[in-house]
């Protein structure tokens, strides 16, 4: 299918099951941080190398359930870089690209030493870049969107990197209404807490400040409230009786909406590209995520529930999935040279209604022997009938050992 492998894209996710927690037989199977907000159940990882044409899947590894992406990453990188190497026999014209969880001081180094890169930085980690770039922000036309962004060279960890921050409109609309319905939940929770502290304790362990203090700390943590939009006091009045006031720094929060919301930074070795060709290229990072996206289907290709609880076989359920998203992903790449352009998932849903039957004839009259077994394709759309033809599906060459029913 003549895919080109100068853009490469490494992405981690994890997929629950329900193996129980006392089986010790199974070690890749372990607790973690679930991204499908499993917590409860044991999980295993698994990693993607993933080209920008289809997307074909070209590498991957299970690995245990309760390790980052920081750590995977890093024990990793050498296997990504041999199988890159077989694939495509040298990476001077390679372009790895991977998101900010990957990152670390020492591999960060060791993937510009190796291999020309796109990566991305958190925010919170480089306050003092973002400060700069909000004071430098220039419209530029990305594709047919515009956006602000700043670009310069700096000194990322000891090693210069061309760096580019951009505002991103979608992501800063998701990040404010993310903010804006935590803020309602710990409004909520504050003003329930309110009415509880001016009732004393009558029995049992008394209130201290202390403790209210850390309570309110813990919700104001958990629901990731960046500091000094929410303010508060904690006065105690008669024993036992707490009076709790907060409100919210308009001002702070107008001020973090405007100048954090939405940033992003992108870094790489590449400094002769352009600011388009870099961002564009971060974007392709979606193609992994396509993949996990299809094997996480639970109609087709799924990799979830296996029913199986040794590393061996899980890690053999695993290839099988992605060996297949490889193979229905060049039959889609094949339908699309004769115009038919659907999703992948809906490709699956149009081969499957396809429908064979298997019709028992009579013999003749007079004449002794079994019944003779004849295979028809059911009648079907001009559609589906050119996605047939595609795929060489006719009635002439179908031979089936299907038994005597219709399917």
């Amino acid at each position: 299918f003549d895919i080109k492998l100068d853009k490469i894209f490494c992405d981690m996710t994890n997929f629950f099951t329900y193996i129980a927690s006392t089986n010790e037989r199974c070690k890749i199977a372990q607790r973690g941080h679930n991204k499908q907000k499993r917590k409860d159940l044991r999980q295993f990882g698994l990693s993607l190398l993933a080209s920008k044409d289809g997307p074909f899947p070209l590498f991957h590894d299970l690995y245990q359930g309760n390790l980052n992406d920081k750590t995977v990453f890093k024990e990793r990188f050498q296997v990504f870089l041999q199988r890159l190497k077989i694939l495509s026999g040298s990476l001077k014209k390679l372009t790895l690209v991977f998101d900010q969880g990957c990152n670390s001081k020492p591999m960060l180094e060791e993937v510009s030493r190796k291999i020309h890169f796109v990566g991305a930085l958190s925010c919170s980690h480089h306050k003092k870049l973002i400060t700069e770039a909000n004071l430098n922000l220039k419209e530029e036309k990305i594709g047919k969107r515009k956006l602000n962004l700043f670009r310069a060279k700096k000194e990322i960890w000891g090693k210069v990197f061309s760096v580019v921050v951009y505002v991103s409109p979608k992501l800063r609309a998701g990040q404010i209404r993310g903010l804006e319905k935590n803020l309602q939940k710990i409004e909520m929770e504050f003003d329930s807490l309110q009415e509880v502290l001016l009732t004393p304790v009558k029995r049992g362990k008394q209130r201290t400040q202390e403790g209210i203090e850390k309570k309110i700390t813990s919700i104001m943590k958990r629901h990731k409230i960046p500091k000094g939009i929410i303010r508060w006091n904690l006065n105690e009045g008669s024993p036992g009786c707490f009076y709790f006031k907060y409100w919210i720094s308009s001002s702070k929060l107008r001020d973090f909406k405007k100048n954090h919301c939405g940033r992003r930074i992108l870094i790489t070795n590449r400094h002769n590209w352009g600011n388009e060709e870099i961002i564009k290229t971060y974007w392709g990072k979606s193609n992994a995520e396509q993949i996990f996206k299809t094997i996480k289907n639970p109609f087709f290709l799924a990799l979830r529930p296996q029913f199986h609880w040794t590393d061996q076989k899980i890690r053999v359920h695993a290839f099988i999935c992605v060996l297949a998203c490889l193979l229905a992903t060049g039959a889609l790449k094949e339908a699309e040279k004769f115009g038919y352009k659907v999703s992948l998932i809906e490709l699956m849903e149009n081969l499957s209604s396809i429908r064979l039957a298997t019709l028992m004839e009579k013999q003749e009259k007079g004449k002794k022997g079994r019944f003779k077994l004849v295979y028809r394709l059911e009648e079907m759309e001009s559609q589906l009938q050119k996605l047939a033809n595609t795929f060489s599906i006719s009635e002439n060459t179908i031979n089936s050992n299907i038994p005597l029913s219709v399917y």
